[in-house]
């Protein structure tokens, strides 16, 4: 594992987290931002959460001299991490659909509505 050290603590990253950033362009001052300013955190199954910015801080931070390219690309990252705090992985939050990380089953709303419309109506839901 390698390591990068922030402002105020060492950020360790697996190989293919580095890799990862590599092929997909992150930055590390990106990756800091979202290690130090991530509010949304998501549970992602097997020990890991995905942690990303909200909206909220995102228009917060807009305020501060932080560059927009900067906050921009934050704004579309998603930080894989494992329990013990090391980064996993780093995802495009643009391309990601969360089916790998999120751990919970998707849900098709179509297909309710199908349901609910045969009901009412009678017919088959297809």
């Amino acid at each position: 594992m390698e390591s990068i050290e922030t402002a105020t603590e060492e950020i360790t990253m697996t190989r293919h987290a580095r890799t990862r950033c590599q092929q997909r362009g992150i930055q590390t001052e990106v990756l800091r931002l979202v290690l130090e300013e991530g509010d949304r955190e998501y549970h992602a199954g097997e020990g890991t959460f995905a942690l990303s910015l909200s909206h909220h801080t995102l228009a917060q931070l807009s305020f501060s001299d932080i560059p927009k390219a900067t906050l921009d690309q934050a704004a579309n990252t998603v930080v894989l991490m494992a329990d013990n705090g090391s980064v996993v992985t780093v995802v495009n939050h643009q391309t990601w659909t969360g089916r790998f990380y999120r751990g919970a089953k998707r849900h098709n709303p179509r297909r309710q509505r199908q349901g609910r419309y045969a009901k009412r109506y009678g017919g088959s839901a297809r």
